[in-house]
């Protein structure tokens, strides 16, 4: 009889573990329904799952395709990643998909690039700043080498985010750009010199060549031919027709080139990569 009556027991107990299940409430809505009391102040609600080190995580090579959906919380990122845990970069929640760990409600990727408000450093998330990969934490570096970042990180100050075709991370090209003088536009210079009137011009003849005036006014004949020494003689005339040669002021207000500064108003930000944390 008393055999009889806990084999009824265990019937009944196998049942109500196939059925729904309440922690807190009677009338459960699925297959486990925990229900806190949040209007108790002296009661914490919330449900704790394992908490394990990402080192203790990598030595539990024993999850397989059975395991898929299991939840943990990593505590700390304590030793070197393997294959499964590839993905285990930051502290916090962390579900198997039946082949690798995968944060839970966490998209980024390591290499992704993102710009925001943010003045620094935050949540894996690494300020491009041309600072040396060397100043970042271990599992930073590991993550910046494996993504082919070199000595330093990209700095994205004063740069625009391009697929140009050139190797991933680098800096090319410049916001100046010198113009040619064939670049300049296409306009004529000219000017006008001011009317004197009757004026003084002076004359060096050559040597032993003496001018005479003659009846027409600016016409002058040779009077001798002394060639032992020069002679210069001024005279006063009235000038007919003629023009005069003159040089402008230099077109770029006589300085050195100047770069043109070909960057468009923008609206400053921060570029930073994620390499978790």
């Amino acid at each position: 009889m008393k055999n009889s009556i806990l084999l009824i027991i265990f019937v009944v107990s196998l049942t109500k573990c196939y059925s729904q299940t309440g922690i807190g409430t009677t009338n459960p809505k699925a297959t486990l329904d925990i229900v806190g009391k949040p209007a108790v102040a002296t009661e914490i609600d919330g449900m704790l799952l394992p908490r394990i080190s990402r080192s203790d995580l990598i030595n539990k090579t024993i999850y397989g395709a059975s395991q898929a959906g299991v939840l943990i919380y990593v505590s700390d990122l304590s030793g070197t990643t393997n294959s499964q845990t590839a993905n285990v970069t930051d502290i916090g929640y962390y579900y198997f998909d039946g082949l690798v760990w995968k944060k839970l409600a966490n998209n980024n990727e390591i290499g992704d690039i993102k710009q925001g408000l943010q003045t620094s450093d935050h949540s894996g998330w690494i300020k491009l700043d041309g600072r040396l990969k060397s100043s970042l934490i271990a599992s930073q570096q590991a993550q910046a080498t494996a993504i082919g970042i070199g000595v330093n990180l990209p700095d994205a100050t004063n740069n625009f985010l391009v697929q140009n075709g050139t190797t991933i991370g680098t800096t090319t090209g410049s916001n100046n750009k010198t113009i040619l003088q064939n670049q300049l536009p296409n306009i004529t210079l000219n000017g006008t010199t001011n009317n004197d009137g009757v004026h003084k011009h002076s004359i060096r003849a050559e040597y032993g060549t003496q001018f005479v005036t003659t009846a027409s006014p600016g016409q002058y004949n040779q009077l001798t031919n002394d060639t032992s020494k020069p002679f210069l003689m001024d005279f006063t005339q009235i000038d007919g027709s003629h023009s005069h040669a003159f040089t402008t002021s230099s077109i770029n207000g006589n300085v050195a080139q100047q770069f043109l500064d070909i960057t468009p108003k923008s609206l400053s930000v921060t570029t930073f990569i994620y390499l978790g944390n």
